[in-house]
């Protein structure tokens, strides 16, 4: 769920329960291919049984593609059988093995929105300079160019603006745009089969692409997710196993449903409460995030990766604040780098 290279080399010392041998997993309609590397910075990916194959999201790194392999042999299927990626957002633990595709899937052709394909394009700044690092920016758009030489330009894409449906013979899918995590993100409904494909749209998700609009972009996006009933969806798919839960990523939609229910309740009271703390004196944004966080990580964040990345639980606290300022309620003092209440 960590944007740009983090999710690729993550210089923390790495938990043992965050760490599992790849698998694939047969969930039924679905096939579950489970990263072999930290299951915090890598994604799973989910192959949709089909007589035409289709991947929510991608992956990264060689060992996916061969979990994705192992799921179509189960399937009685080969690489060229697959005849979609759809992608959820172009975070590239979600997204980099679009470098591999032309050789390893080549008749797979990816579906996106148009905000996530502008973002791969470059066309896109999710890296705003008074926040973020000049190295997320200069290496993200690093690996983006080198996706688009190696897929992007060979490829068709094709690119969605509205929610959609998208129907196979045998399978009926609907595109859920929900921003907030990622500006182009998009969940998947399996109409068939009642499963709803989270991507990285989870309740308390670490990051948020740092923007004014991304609170009221998830506010959106929840309850966008919330409006689905028990009827339309039996069961939700996490493309990063639930830490809290031995890395369960498979859950039922009333269970999953409740949490989302949880999680906006918890951003609207941050929203309530910042104004509240920032009323007695000027903060900056380690203090604000010392009295809002239940999640203290942020302090513990490895000092070399500091140097290139914002501790993803602080994306929260900033996106708080510039979605404040916006409405007035808060001001930001540039020089000392702190917000005060107007």
């Amino acid at each position: 769920m960590v944007c740009g290279l983090s999710a690729m080399f993550d210089f923390r010392s790495l938990k043992k329960e965050a760490l599992r041998k790849p698998s694939v997993v047969d969930h039924d309609s679905f096939f579950l291919c489970r990263p072999g590397r930290n299951y915090k910075v890598n994604a799973a990916v989910s192959l949709i049984k089909a007589r035409t194959p289709v991947l929510y999201d991608v992956g990264i790194g060689r060992d996916m593609i061969s979990m994705i392999n192992m799921a179509l042999n189960r399937m009685e299927k080969r690489p060229p059988d697959v005849g979609y990626a759809i992608i959820s957002h172009v975070h590239f633990d979600h997204c980099l093995n679009l470098i591999h595709f032309n050789r390893a899937f080549p008749n797979c052709k990816v579906i996106l929105h148009e905000n996530a394909f502008k973002s791969l394009m470059c066309k896109i700044n999710q890296f705003p300079t008074e926040f973020d690092k000049n190295t997320s920016r200069i290496a993200t758009k690093f690996w983006k160019r080198i996706i688009q030489a190696a897929y992007l330009k060979k490829r068709k894409v094709y690119v969605y603006k509205e929610d959609s449906i998208f129907e196979l013979p045998d399978l009926k899918l609907k595109l859920i745009y929900t921003p907030g995590h990622s500006l182009g993100h998009t969940c998947l409904l399996d109409c068939t089969n009642k499963v709803l494909f989270l991507g990285d749209h989870l309740p308390f998700t670490p990051w948020l692409d740092i923007s004014e609009n991304s609170i009221d972009n998830m506010i959106y996006s929840l309850k966008k997710l919330l409006a689905l009933s028990t009827n339309q969806v039996q069961y939700s798919v996490r493309n990063h196993g639930n830490l809290k839960d031995g890395w369960k990523e498979v859950y039922p939609w009333e269970e999953e449903r409740n949490r989302f229910k949880s999680f906006l309740m918890l951003i609207q009271e941050s929203l309530n409460k910042i104004p509240e703390i920032l009323k007695n004196k000027p903060l900056n944004v380690h203090q604000i995030a010392n009295l809002i966080l239940k999640n203290k990580d942020y302090r513990n964040y490895n000092p070399i990766m500091n140097l290139f990345f914002m501790p993803p639980n602080l994306s929260w606290i900033y996106c708080y604040l510039l979605k404040l300022t916006k409405e007035k309620k808060i001001q930001y003092l540039r020089a000392s780098k702190q917000w005060i209440t107007v």
